[in-house]
């Protein structure tokens, strides 16, 4: 599943539309399977959306529901796996900066392993 993934994401994750669907995704049950895989590709992706988008879409409700789902199914592999950890505070920072409340919150509760995000 993992090349079918990097093949959709490499071609429609850009698109502000299919990105929030897939964030959607992420924070399923059925979704967590890509978790690993697909925060890191959320946060390649994530400074090229315009503002509209990040009105329209959603984008950081649903970006910060996956982060929560991440930081709640994977929070060891977060902690340990370097990459996973720099896309992880990426959007994090992202979504903090946006001033997204439910990032803030979640800012909030992983501060005190990460320090300031």
């Amino acid at each position: 599943m993992t090349p079918a993934f990097q093949r959709w994401a490499a071609v429609w994750l850009t698109q502000a539309t299919a990105a929030a669907g897939f964030a959607h995704l992420l924070a399923t049950d059925a979704g967590s399977v890509l978790l690993a895989s697909g925060i890191p590709a959320l946060a390649a992706v994530v400074s090229s959306f315009r503002k509209d988008d990040w009105d329209h879409q959603s984008l950081g409700l649903l970006i910060t529901e996956a982060l929560a789902s991440c930081w709640t199914k994977l929070r060891p592999r977060v902690e340990q796996e370097q990459e996973l950890r720099e896309a992880f505070l990426k959007l994090l920072t992202e979504l903090s900066v946006r001033q997204v409340p439910e990032a803030l919150y979640l800012r909030d509760r992983v501060s005190t392993l990460f320090g300031s995000s």
